[in-house]
């Protein structure tokens, strides 16, 4: 039940920045995914207990091969089969979901400050032809800056929320998308397309 990997991965921190590319509803991921969807050098150990996953992994950190590293912890609790690993309502049946919690921290500095920290929650479910993807991240100051753009060096609580209704079982699905960034700017996005 306990793996140990190391090589090249994903940043595992939240589930829409690691699901694979021919796996996504919609054409971008969630800025969220966005933040995570980097490939780093590292090693990770990961468990399986009945309906519980775990992950801890070590990666290099944005010093790229400095001594700092980007640090992962991540519990994942699954209903009925889960997400199966994709976003979407492609093959669900039934109730299923996945539930994640995580926290996200790089001591990596530059010109002085350190990359940052965030804790993430996060949930996919399916319902027969409906899906929801939800993820909210709580970013200290420091991250927030870079990754949202807060200059005001305030924390930053980004949000997104997807729905999804598939219209022709396993071959047509429309969604739904609105993101809020929390950052100076007030910036949200609201997207919608078919897959």
């Amino acid at each position: 039940n306990v793996d140990v990997y190391m090589g090249q991965f994903k940043c595992p921190a939240v589930m829409s920045g690691a699901s694979p590319e021919d796996s996504l509803l919609m054409i971008d991921r969630t800025r969220m995914g966005q933040l995570f969807d980097a490939w780093q050098p590292g090693v990770a150990v990961t468990g399986d207990f009945g309906a519980i996953h775990l992950k801890l992994a070590a990666q290099n950190g944005a010093d790229g091969a400095g001594d700092e590293l980007g640090i992962v912890a991540r519990a994942e609790f699954q209903v009925g089969e889960g997400a199966k690993h994709r976003e979407g309502a492609y093959g669900a049946r039934d109730f299923d979901a996945n539930i994640g919690i995580g926290y996200f921290e790089d001591s990596s500095e530059a010109a002085g400050v350190e990359f940052g920290s965030a804790v993430i929650l996060d949930a996919y479910a399916t319902l027969n032809a409906f899906s929801f993807q939800g993820e909210v991240l709580d970013m200290d100051e420091e991250f927030s800056a870079k990754m949202v753009g807060n200059t005001s060096m305030d924390e930053a609580t980004p949000y997104a929320a997807t729905f999804g209704f598939m219209f022709v079982p396993d071959r047509w699905e429309a969604a739904l998308r609105y993101q809020d960034l929390d950052n100076d700017l007030n910036t949200t996005i609201l997207g919608g397309g078919v897959n």
